[in-house]
């Protein structure tokens, strides 16, 4: 199939969420519940995520692990009209070992997205249609960031991992993509940084030697939450691009 082929959507598949961080840099507001439970506008990260899913995505995996207890309880066994299933991640050793927690419950194409990001409804949508891509944003490198390389033809070319967080404005890979089950008998990479298990450095060992192309999707968005002053900043912009929507 030639990578400029887009394969229809599957009526069924599932979207895995990892949800299982605590979040230190948060202080006292996660104290008492998981950072993915934090509130912006109104709705906690996890909904903000899932009431954006399309139709094709009817289950969502939440891979859980600190407080996990108050997410089960919010979310129940379904919300939204669809199936949520937990998968308790025990030690965190990082995203890769969170996601493969995912294993035994995958049945086919999935998307797999981080629990502390907010991601655009356009961007997932886009995602979906391919058998492997990856969802990037125009911004300023941070620590452990990839830098992605797009080919003319849409593809990734290359992704350069960047640990310092010093290779300026990019385009930053943020942790949402479509994958297929093979992507589990891949050999999870560690983060040299933090000696955990990284899903992008898992993800991009594994489609590097299997020679596979990796759709890039250009998000028109993305927030990364990672303090409380992250939270506040993220309130403003996401009021502001629903007050002025012709600004996006």
């Amino acid at each position: 199939m030639s990578p400029n082929v887009m394969i229809q959507t599957p009526p069924h598949m599932q979207a895995v969420i990892l949800a299982g961080g605590k979040g230190v840099r948060m202080g006292k507001l996660t104290a008492d519940m998981p950072k993915p439970m934090l509130k912006v506008n109104g709705k906690n990260l996890l909904q903000h995520k899932i009431d954006l899913l399309p139709r094709e995505i009817d289950e969502v995996i939440l891979v859980v692990n600190y407080k996990s207890e108050v997410i089960k309880k919010f979310f129940g066994e379904s919300y939204g009209g669809r199936k949520i299933t937990y998968v308790e991640q025990g030690e965190p050793h990082g995203t890769a070992h969170a996601l493969f927690k995912s294993a035994p419950l995958i049945t086919g194409d999935f998307v797999s997205m981080f629990g502390d990001d907010i991601y655009p409804e356009s961007a997932i949508i886009e995602v979906i249609k391919y058998p492997w891509a990856l969802t990037a944003y125009r911004a300023k490198s941070i620590p452990t960031a990839f830098r992605i390389e797009v080919g003319e033809n849409g593809y990734m070319k290359d992704a350069i991992a960047d640990d310092k967080g010093i290779m300026g404005e990019m385009l930053l890979d943020v942790g949402l993509y479509k994958m297929k089950p093979e992507i589990f008998t891949a050999k999870k990479v560690l983060v040299s940084t933090s000696q955990e298990e990284g899903l992008p450095h898992t993800f991009y060992a594994f489609v590097k030697d299997k020679q596979i192309e990796v759709k890039v999707v250009i998000a028109e968005s993305w927030y990364k939450i990672n303090t409380p002053e992250d939270l506040a900043m993220t309130e403003a912009a996401m009021l502001s691009r629903a007050q002025h929507p012709s600004n996006i």
